[in-house]
């Protein structure tokens, strides 16, 4: 059981002096006389009394060593996540600036595009006329 319970121990555990102390217990009956298994069950049940209260308080500790970790963990991960949001936010503004720049160049463009169509509407004019003139002269002859 002692072998069991110290795998579960840190490596500080297997130096505290709360789990090893520089003494140990012994019992033993005052006289050997046939009350002796009496006192052997009592020396027992103290032993798992004991055993049971350390299982108890060991286990408390683990479980809150284990919630702060997890506490450290989440503070980690929130940071992380925070550190990442602002990189998106600085990335989405730097590609909101460069669709306004390009959203720009196409209004310069369709404004290009409309007086080249507004020229050759007017070059077609133009022919048309000429057209009509050389027409008109040519018939006249």
């Amino acid at each position: 059981m002692i072998v069991e319970r110290e795998q579960f121990f840190s490596e500080n555990d297997l130096k505290s002096t709360n789990y090893f102390p520089s003494y140990i217990v012994v019992r033993r009956p005052l006289n050997a006389v046939s009350e002796e298994d009496g006192e052997w069950q009592g020396f027992i049940r103290d032993l798992k009394n004991t055993i049971r209260t350390t299982a108890v308080k060991s286990k408390a500790d683990i479980i809150q060593n284990q919630n702060l970790k997890n506490q450290e963990l989440d503070k980690v991960w929130d940071e992380k996540i925070n550190i990442l949001n602002k990189k998106h936010e600085e990335s989405s503004k730097q590609i909101d600036g460069q669709v306004k720049g390009l959203d720009s160049k196409v209004d310069r463009l369709d404004n290009k595009v409309l007086k080249i169509q507004d020229d050759m509407e007017f070059i077609k004019n133009s022919l048309t006329k000429i057209l009509q003139n050389s027409k008109q002269q040519t018939s006249k002859f």
